[in-house]
């Protein structure tokens, strides 16, 4: 019963409920389609709070990493970990989620 409970956890079970939603087309209809109830009140929203997400994201990891650095004698992070970390997540992981992005598209 615990490996059970333990698989059955809340992410997997709303998957299986959206695969189901997604395969019953009067469901859908009423649920997700543009103009339902659901689209309107919280598909909306969450667009909204999606497109502030990233900004979000680089500020908090702005604020670990000034905390980290500015207590540069406790602190492990060094200024090449700093660089490296702001080099990866502003300018290598945009570019390759473009690349991938660009071969989704062409295909």
């Amino acid at each position: 019963m615990d490996k059970t409970k333990e698989f059955f956890n809340p992410p997997i079970i709303s998957a299986l409920i959206s695969i189901i939603v997604a395969f019953i087309t009067k469901l859908r209809e009423m649920l997700i389609d543009q103009g339902s109830f659901l689209n309107r009140s919280i598909f909306n929203s969450v667009e909204i709070v999606g497109k502030v997400q990233y900004a979000f994201v680089m500020l908090n990891l702005g604020a670990i990493l000034f905390h980290n650095y500015s207590n540069a004698k406790n602190s492990r992070l060094k200024r090449s970990s700093l660089a490296g970390i702001t080099i990866v997540r502003l300018i290598i992981n945009p570019i390759i989620g473009g690349i991938i992005l660009y071969f989704l598209w062409i295909t």
